[in-house]
């Protein structure tokens, strides 16, 4: 087993210019170490978009001149070495706020009409922020300056110098907490993402009961209503879930809906209501009229749907909340 820290600088914060790495062994030794440099094949500036702004920020000061990039090869010649490097088999990739990182990937991937590049990842800011439990992150540079680490050997914006600081910042932290990084991953476990088809998952956020403790973490004020940043919340776990494949399906092709009030009243709930469906092949409906089971107390509107649907032949199979609970085997929260 082999771990991977990957950097990557931008022009424009949009077009990657450069791919540092750094490859080391299960104790942190270095094996490899290298700086890609790429043309973006863009304006080169380090600062913000667009004309206006580059003016009243003129940006950071990489670590080479901009010729040394406009003279290097652009993405496409190096896509296979990045991705092979990426998704070599044996290996864990490790990240700081690696979410950052997968953006500027998928950018340039994308701008060439490429393939997405898939794999797995640990983010060792998330561990650091659970073991603290922050409601937000440390930046690199704070959690350097919390561990005491000597960095200035290291060039800012040098890609492969940053991936070896995030490396360092990794070995350090497992050091000070007497652990491996496996068994730091096993503690905190919503560290592990997955990056597939140019999205990127926090694992912890595909379930609802790891989502919920993160929800109630860091909530600052405890809101149910299915509305604002937790109906977003909501969307989000519609897209990124991911199914249990051992649960029986035995709810295979069946549609399920709830009464309007007990969805705008729920949010938590409707979480894990979704994940019991979903595990079990059934499918959450908005249309009551196209529900095969309808549970909570329903509206006129919703009464009038379902009895339209019956008089068409459908059997609608109408449950209290408490019987849904019961018939998804979820505890009440």
């Amino acid at each position: 087993m082999r771990y991977l820290f990957f950097d990557i600088e931008c022009s424009e914060g949009k077009s990657m210019c450069s791919f540092g790495y750094v490859l080391t062994d299960e104790k942190f030794r270095i094996l490899e170490k290298d700086d890609i440099l790429m043309n973006p094949e863009a304006i080169f500036h380090t600062g913000a978009w667009g004309k206006k702004n580059r003016e009243a920020y003129p940006g950071i000061e990489m670590a080479y001149p901009k010729e040394v990039f406009l003279k290097s090869p652009t993405f496409p010649a190096l896509y296979e070495k990045i991705k092979s490097l990426i998704e070599y088999k044996d290996q864990t990739v490790i990240g700081f706020s690696h979410k950052n990182d997968t953006v500027f990937l998928d950018n340039a991937c994308k701008r060439y009409n490429l393939p997405s590049i898939d794999y797995d990842f640990v983010d060792v800011q998330t561990i650091h922020k659970d073991y603290n439990n922050l409601i937000n992150p440390f930046s690199t540079e704070k959690l350097v300056e919390e561990l005491n680490l000597d960095v200035n050997k290291y060039v800012p914006h040098k890609s492969d110098d940053d991936a070896e600081v995030s490396m360092l910042v990794t070995k350090n932290f497992c050091e000070k907490l007497g652990l491996s990084l496996n068994k730091l991953i096993a503690q905190y476990p919503n560290c592990m993402g997955v990056h597939k088809a140019y999205n990127t998952v926090y694992l912890y956020k595909t379930r609802a009961e790891s989502l919920i403790c993160a929800i109630n973490r860091n909530s600052t004020s405890g809101s149910n209503l299915m509305r604002g940043s937790n109906f977003n919340k909501y969307k989000h776990f519609l897209e990124d879930f991911i199914a249990d494949s051992s649960v029986e399906k035995s709810l295979f092709g069946k549609h399920v809906a709830v009464s309007r009030n007990y969805f705008d009243n729920h949010f938590r709930e409707m979480l894990l209501i979704v994940e019991k469906v979903r595990d079990r092949g059934g499918v959450m409906e908005s249309h009551v009229g196209r529900a095969d089971i309808f549970a909570g107390n329903p509206s006129k509107e919703e009464e009038r749907a379902i009895e339209s649907a019956v008089r068409r032949g459908k059997n609608v199979l109408t449950l209290t909340e408490d019987d849904l609970f019961k018939m998804l085997s979820i505890d009440k929260i």
